[in-house]
């Protein structure tokens, strides 16, 4: 590593398959510290997907204010053991996740979610680091009552962009987006749904 230089330049060497060590001459790329040290610092440009499960929003709905969402690693985990632990018809306790809104510089914007809180929680230890940007409900049924869901006045106070809908029979996650009127949409059509095994199968790989 190299102070006196504008970027902090970085160098990696190696040995050579012959056992001599690489140097300056051999190397054909410097790395910049300090580009990777104001990335570390904002989490809103590690989105991608080596880094999140991605689902493309805009694909599902043609007037959506959100396009794409990202899904962290705990997020996952966190929505399947809540998944597990509530597989009773009577249970409708309902989850906000918690995230950041990317690229927010028109109507239109992406979602990472970082991770999933209870609602009494979110007050406590979402609301200072993370906006409450999803609601998480399970289902046993097809489609619960989706306007009953939708008319929450929770999501409006809130001004939530999604509704997340997890159903025990199909094991599918449905996500439902507010217009860019900030109506809601009705759910997707076919083939709109996440096989929620393939996103925690994701996580397994990134291991």
């Amino acid at each position: 590593m190299d102070p006196y230089t504008p970027e902090w330049d970085l160098g990696i060497f190696t040995y050579q398959s012959n056992g001599e060590m690489n140097n300056s001459k051999d190397s054909k790329k410097l790395y910049s510290l300090e580009e990777m040290y104001q990335w570390a610092l904002d989490p809103h440009k590690a989105k991608g997907p080596d880094n999140y499960f991605s689902a493309h929003i805009y694909k599902l709905y043609s007037n959506t204010q959100v396009n794409n969402v990202y899904f962290s690693n705990s997020c996952i985990l966190d929505i399947k053991r809540h998944v597990e632990d509530n597989n009773n018809p009577s249970n409708t306790e309902s989850l906000f996740l918690g995230g950041y809104k990317l690229n927010n510089e028109s109507i239109s914007y992406d979602v990472s979610f970082e991770n999933v809180n209870v609602l009494n929680l979110v007050e406590d230890e979402i609301k200072s680091k993370y906006e409450s940007l999803g609601y998480l409900i399970t289902t046993h049924e097809e489609m619960p009552d989706l306007p009953n869901v939708l008319s929450n006045p929770v999501l409006a106070e809130k001004q939530i962009p999604l509704v997340l809908i997890y159903n025990y029979v199909s094991k599918t996650l449905c996500i439902v987006s507010r217009t860019k009127e900030n109506d809601f949409n009705g759910p997707p059509a076919q083939g709109g749904k996440i096989i929620f095994n393939d996103m925690v199968n994701w996580t397994r790989k990134r291991k």
